[in-house]
């Protein structure tokens, strides 16, 4: 009774005339004006090619000789490469016509060759992943942002794909071969250039403010480069700087998201509603923020029944229910699931700088903003009705209440964004002649022209040079390097121990990115007063600017994970990472008090892998600006249905830090698919290259390379024929030539039976379209370059047409050849092996050969590998003569007798 009492009472204030239900009816929030659904689409749309054909040629001009020096080098390697290759004897035989294309697009039409790269990674390399380097699937307003900040990043990164080909041309002719070995000739400056781009980054992570740039800042984790196989430390490395811009992000973002929904929170009015349903059955909803006792921002209101007799539920008879009455969903553009139906409506404000979009389906409603301009700050949010016998009037009122308070919520959030406010130093001067050099820098602060820093803080100076009002191209600047710190530019020309060397571009424009110091490095030095000063000068005028640093060092909780996910079982843990940072209160050697919980109840912590373990939650001491971490794994005494979610909080509470980290914990390998590699026409006798696609049962994206390194285990394939369906030669006499040859020559025979790879032999690589595939070890990462992409898969070799049905098995090992039971996954494929042209029908009568052939040397003549492949290639693509041609020189080299054993 005092439930139904108080519920009344709310419903009786309504009627009342105070502010608990809505006094408007429509759905469309006040200074709003409706428009197409197309226009919020346009605000959300893709990068296509066109629009980066576009955009590159506004930013850098079809002319080569007019990009910036750093772009235009990496530009000359290539074409100088391409050109010299499309010569070379060498090169002829192994270019495929789609090389040759690109080859002769990037000489003949730079600009579009380039667009093309951006947009999909085009002609970055089948082995080279180069998703962190493209703009398919960014969002379109952040085009023009990519290209002016990012891409001259990417530089760097561009740059060490070409180191192997920069090497080359030093060569002469005779060496200027495919299926060399120069990569590692200068893996070590391709490793420096990766680190130094990852670098730059973490550094324009640091830069970017967090409530105006929060959603371009977002999307830069999608650009580290986290990708050299073959080199688990250097990987790691790679790793741990992704690792770092995530955390940047991470911060950022929750910090937006917060602000963002509690403003939402404060706007939604008090509402109370009352119906019946029958006589014995009275239905009540209310929503009240500041009581409400989830502050998660994830639920809203309360929806009650009252029942008159008592209802029978789960075997429980009750008077009354309870529960949430909505249920919300949050996230942040760029959006994967924009929906558009029959009830979608779109709306702008006064100003137009604001798209919003509603969509009904049935108890949900869906409500969009996006911000127009460079910022691309939107959010979404999801509701969901979880009471179905709400009146239809009462719930589109409460929606309409809702959708008021999240336009409001979107005005106070993106306000400043807006607003046209400097945040730059401008440091203008001049000469007797006109000339100008202005320097400006972003500030994070400004007061007296000192920068104020933290240690998260990433500065760009800007430089322009001027003359008569009008830009100057490349005018030489020099840099004083700073005492501390550290200065790098996509436009540096030279440097040496005491200064930097850069042109402006051919606006008269240049910039200067400047690091500061960390905090160990701050401390090691025990300097004083933090500050420096860096000089910069005009060479021909003679001006020169100075900018002073000072510096904050704030205290900072810094954590991450070793891995996103992983597999059940005992041997498998996680390590959790966590560093506090800052404080120059805090002396070396001093501790704090670090508390790791898991939210699961299942967790278990320990700073050793044998233990002891301690449930739920660990407590440390630990030292200021030292890296800590410990272990986790899952309780095996409880059992596990599906792969969870486990939250980790790490909490400092004696100086009020905490941080937040989740990962999967469950995940088990699954083989995807099994398929023919692409561009392969297999024919008997020729190896048969089988891509194996590796995924996992939680349908996410684990990074299998990194997790079987660190637990030491490796993939062990086997390949078990279980029916083959062989189809006779056309020709009888073929079949018959054959088994004449196999019995010839003593012990050998046509291979068959179960294959089985050794574990050593192979490692799982990521390729472009994120995909986990298995490759041969030896062939990979880039020492054979031109290799035949197909000879990197596991295989087989068929002896005859027809249907090969086998069974694979994956499983896994340690270097003790322990099995992981675990983890195990099998597949059935069968594989059909049949002519896919008329030329490969033309060449049966020769198969009889090329099968002994490879009977006699099924791993191929070891004195001649390339000449094997070729021969491959010849039949594979119907080039019958010259297949024969080739095999006969195959065989020739077999039984030929060295030139200094001959008695001639």
């Amino acid at each position: 009774m005092l439930i139904r009492a108080l519920l009344f009472l709310l419903v009786f204030l309504n009627f009342l005339g105070l502010p608990l239900t809505p006094s408007w009816g429509f759905n469309c929030a006040a200074d709003l004006t409706i428009t197409s659904t197309d226009t919020f689409l346009l605000a959300v749309k893709e990068v296509q090619l066109e629009d980066v054909k576009e955009a590159f040629v506004k930013h850098f001009g079809k002319d080569p000789l007019r990009w910036p020096a750093p772009f235009k080098g990496i530009h000359k390697i290539g074409t100088k490469w391409s050109s010299r290759a499309m010569k070379s004897k060498y090169y002829r035989k192994v270019l495929s016509e789609e090389d040759k294309q690109k080859m002769l697009l990037q000489v003949n039409d730079p600009a579009e060759y380039w667009a093309r790269n951006i947009y999909n990674g085009w002609d970055y390399g089948e082995w080279f992943d180069p998703s962190h380097l493209t703009v398919e699937g960014l969002p379109l307003c952040f085009l023009d942002r990519y290209l002016e900040e990012v891409f001259p990043l990417a530089w760097t990164d561009i740059r060490s794909t070409l180191r192997v080909k920069e090497y080359m041309l030093g060569l002469k002719d005779f060496q200027f071969k495919p299926y060399n070995s120069y990569d590692k000739k200068v893996a070590l400056k391709r490793q420096q250039d990766v680190f130094a781009y990852n670098n730059n980054i973490i550094e324009a992570a640091r830069r970017y403010d967090p409530g105006r740039d929060v959603a371009f800042l977002s999307l830069l984790p999608r650009f580290v480069d986290t990708y050299w196989p073959g080199d688990e430390k250097v990987e790691r490395k790679l790793e741990e700087q992704k690792k770092k811009v995530e955390e940047i992000v991470s911060q950022s973002v929750k910090r937006t998201e917060h602000l963002f929904r509690k403003n939402f929170f404060d706007n939604i009015p008090e509402m109370a509603y009352s119906w019946t349903k029958g006589s014995s059955v009275e239905g009540h909803l209310y929503i009240d923020v500041k009581q409400q006792k989830d502050k998660s921002f994830e639920t809203l209101g309360r929806a009650v029944r009252i029942y008159d007799g008592l209802k029978e539920a789960n075997g429980e008879k009750r008077a009354f229910e309870e529960w949430n009455a909505f249920a919300l969903q949050w996230s942040s553009y760029p959006f994967f699931d924009v929906r558009i139906g029959e009830n979608a409506q779109a709306f702008e404000n006064n100003d137009k700088n604001l798209v919003f979009m509603r969509v009904r389906e049935g108890q949900k409603e869906y409500f969009y903003v996006v911000s127009r301009g460079e910022s691309g700050l939107g959010h979404k949010v999801v509701i969901t009705c979880t009471d179905p016998e709400i009146p239809q009037n009462i719930m589109e009122e409460i929606y309409d209440q809702l959708f008021d308070a999240f336009v409001k919520a979107s005005e106070m959030a993106y306000k400043n964004i807006f607003e046209d406010k400097s945040r730059s130093i401008l440091i203008p001067g001049g000469t007797k002649k006109g000339r100008q050099l202005i320097v400006s820098c972003n500030l994070s602060k400004n007061e007296k022209e000192i920068l104020l820093l933290n240690k998260d803080t990433f500065v760009t100076i800007n430089i322009q040079v001027r003359e008569k009002r009008e830009p100057v191209s490349n005018a030489k600047i020099v840099l004083k390097k700073p005492e501390i710190g550290e200065v790098w530019s996509p436009f540096v020309t030279a440097a040496d121990e005491e200064n930097l060397y850069i042109t402006t571009d051919p606006l008269g424009k240049s910039s200067v990115i400047f690091i500061p110091p960390s905090i160990d490095e701050l401390k090691e030095r025990n300097l004083s007063a933090k500050e420096l000063s860096i000089h910069i000068s005009d060479q021909q005028s003679g001006e020169a600017r100075k900018i002073k640093f000072k510096f904050e060092l704030p205290l900072k909780l810094r954590t991450w994970l070793e891995h996103e996910a992983i597999p059940r079982g005992n041997p498998f843990y996680n390590r959790v990472y966590f560093r506090i940072d800052g404080g120059e209160q805090h002396n070396k050697g001093e501790k704090c008090k670090v508390i790791i919980r898991a939210t699961s109840s299942k967790g278990l912590f320990s700073c050793s892998p044998d233990g002891p373990w301690f449930k739920d939650q660990i407590s440390l001491e630990s030292e200021y600006a030292e890296e800590h971490f410990v272990y986790y794994k899952w309780d095996q005494n409880s059992k596990m249905k599906s792969p969870v979610v486990e939250t980790i909080t790490i909490e400092a509470p004696e100086i009020n830090l905490f941080d937040i980290k989740t990962f999967i914990v469950g995940v088990e390998p699954m083989i995807k698919s099994v398929e023919i590699a692409e561009g392969e026409k297999p024919i008997p006798g020729t190896y048969v290259p089988l891509k194996l696609t590796l995924g996992d049962k939680t349908e996410g994206e684990s990074d299998w390379g990194s997790l079987l390194r660190s637990y030491g285990l490796n993939p062990v394939l086997e390949i078990e024929p279980i029916e083959i369906k062989k189809t006779a030669f056309e020709n009888p006499k073929n079949e018959k030539i054959l088994e004449l040859l196999l019995s010839r020559v003593a012990g050998v025979k046509a291979p068959g039976g179960a294959l089985k790879f050794d574990p050593s032999d192979f490692v799982f690589v990521k390729k472009s379209n994120s995909q986990w595939v298995l490759v041969k070890r030896n062939l990979y990462p880039g020492g054979l370059q031109g290799y035949p992409k197909g000879q990197s898969f596991p295989g087989f070799m068929p002896m005859s047409w027809g249907n090969y049905r086998f069974r694979i098995k994956l499983y896994f090992e340690d270097e003790n050849s322990n099995v992981y039971n675990g983890l195990t996954s099998t597949f059935e494929e069968e594989i059909p092996i049949f002519p896919q042209s008329k030329e490969q029908m033309e060449g049966v009568s020769l198969l009889p050969l090329l099968v002994f052939y490879r009977a006699l040397f099924p791993d191929g003549h070891i004195g001649d590998l390339s000449n094997d492949i070729e021969i491959e290639r010849s039949f594979q693509e119907g080039k019958i003569e010259e297949g024969a041609f080739l095999l006969g020189k195959g065989f020739s080299n077999i039984f030929s007798i060295p030139e200094e054993l001959s008695p001639l």
